[in-house]
């Protein structure tokens, strides 16, 4: 399998994330909407653009959880 082929595989898709914790400057907040980014006049943390910008892409769906279970 090459690397296209997994990024298909992953389109549509729910992306579960882990956010055991809050913290700056990795993950400042846990909402991926442009509007809370508006209203809080800063983004959510390196990790969580880099996971908006990779849900962008990929038309993903989130699942946040703040525990295994």
């Amino acid at each position: 399998m090459n690397r296209r082929e997994s990024l298909d595989a992953l389109k549509g898709a729910t992306l579960r994330i882990l956010v055991p914790r809050m913290e700056e400057p990795y993950v400042n907040y846990a909402n991926f909407t442009d509007e809370e980014e508006e209203i809080r006049g800063y983004g959510p943390g390196v990790v969580m653009e880099l996971l908006k910008d990779m849900a962008s892409e990929l038309n993903l769906t989130y699942e946040v959880l703040t525990k295994l279970v």
